[in-house]
């Protein structure tokens, strides 16, 4: 993707698909990754359902941002790497299901608002874990973090 791209249509990469993304992209629609390899050198922003798994993204910029802001996210065996960084954000609520990740570069979970500290979980921006590699975590204000260790 060289040129700034909003894709409002279900996409699929599976396979053996290399995909490069130098400009700002934006998925609209559902996505399904499965054993692609990603380099992004630019910000890359799955604004609704994402399905992910065994693949690599490399954030091969320090300006390299991959932006997960849908209501569920779901990502599996997936490496991220390189310099730049990933974030969970939504602004009110969702939850990203991650199992068995390394995550190579910064990650940060936020949320739009802040929120009382006791709070239904239902209303948090809430990263479930399971079997992840952290190289650095941000839970931020109005968020949750829950680890499953036996899993």
């Amino acid at each position: 993707v060289a040129a700034a791209t909003t894709f409002n249509a279900a996409a699929s990469f599976t396979g053996s698909s290399a995909v490069s993304v130098a400009a700002t992209t934006v998925f609209n629609a559902a996505v399904t990754v499965g054993t692609a390899q990603f380099t992004v050198t630019s910000v890359m922003t799955f604004a609704t359902t994402l399905t992910m798994s065994g693949s690599g993204v490399v954030l091969a910029s320090a300006s390299a941002v991959v932006n997960f802001q849908s209501t569920l996210s779901s990502v599996s065996g997936t490496t991220f790497s390189g310099v730049g960084s990933t974030e969970f954000f939504h602004a009110t609520n969702g939850v990203m299901n991650s199992n068995g990740n390394t995550w190579s570069v910064p990650h940060r979970n936020r949320r739009g608002t802040n929120t009382a500290r006791r709070t239904a979980i239902d209303t948090l921006v809430t990263i479930t874990s399971c079997g992840d590699t952290f190289s650095s975590l941000d839970v931020g204000s109005g968020t949750a973090l829950v680890v499953y260790v036996n899993c």
